[in-house]
């Protein structure tokens, strides 16, 4: 296809049973929204006249549907960390960098017993005197350990302690929440009449590990489009594969300028 002119779009929501069927059968996987949205989007494409393969050696209307479909994948963690800030203040700006630095390396000797630490970044300003900061991510050895871990980043002096982010150390889960959701585009799409796959994109794909205890939540969108086959196109095909075929059965004899058909 060469030429493609939008006309129309359309937007509709598929609600309760057709939102369940969107994702029905995916037995590990769980939908996060009770509403998917559908985006129809007609449009006129012309096949290119010098393609042999192509059905559409005229110019015949091909609608297009566009439909966005949404899953998610829930994966068992293999890693978690902390997030946590350590400041100190004093006089000047070079005493509370001295002093940040120390603290910093109690947080750390307090929290070694249970993974490493890394300084993501530091900080220094002067409104009334000296402030110095660090901020730091604490990631985990052991996650049975989690709750002992931060209990010791807090009594430490570690500031903002987050809650454990889990995580994955493979891209497992985010391949099966794409899957998952082009599988909610298609079933939505077959809602609406259903069609040919030519394009998939994805919309997003993320992972939140601050959910439940121990595990990964992928969440993910696709934008999928749909070749449409009009019903008057459809039928014309129709009778003329019908046409052909009885020809292919037929002779034609002439009498007196009167055409006789013989069915073999």
């Amino acid at each position: 296809m060469k030429k493609i002119a939008l006309t129309a779009t359309l937007t509709a929501a598929v609600i309760g049973a057709a939102a369940a069927a969107a994702f029905g059968g995916m037995t590990t996987a769980m939908p996060f929204a009770e509403q998917s949205e559908i985006y129809a989007v007609t449009s006129y494409a012309t096949a290119d006249a010098n393609d042999s393969n192509s059905d559409m050696q005229d110019t015949a209307p091909v609608p297009l549907l566009i439909v966005t479909g949404e899953g998610q994948y829930i994966a068992e963690a293999d890693g978690g960390a902390f997030y946590a800030n350590i400041t100190a203040l004093s006089d000047s700006s070079d005493d509370a960098e001295m002093r940040c630095a120390e603290k910093t390396e109690r947080v750390k000797e307090a929290f070694s017993p249970y993974g490493e630490t890394t300084v993501i970044s530091r900080s220094a300003f002067t409104p009334r005197g000296g402030q110095a900061g660090a901020y730091c991510k604490f990631v985990l050895s052991d996650m049975t350990l989690a709750d002992d871990a931060r209990a010791a980043l807090i009594a430490a002096g570690a500031e903002n302690v987050s809650d454990c982010e889990y995580s994955c150390s493979d891209d497992v889960g985010r391949a099966k929440a794409l899957a998952v959701a082009l599988d909610s585009a298609k079933n939505a799409a077959e809602a609406l009449g259903g069609g040919r796959l030519v394009k998939a994109e994805e919309s997003y794909c993320y992972a939140d590990g601050y959910g439940e205890a121990g595990k990964v939540v992928y969440r993910a969108a696709v934008r999928a489009t749909f070749v449409t086959i009009p019903h008057e196109k459809e039928a014309r095909i129709g009778r003329e594969r019908s046409a052909d075929k009885d020809r292919d059965h037929e002779e034609e004899h002439e009498n007196n300028g009167n055409i006789y058909i013989i069915k073999s």
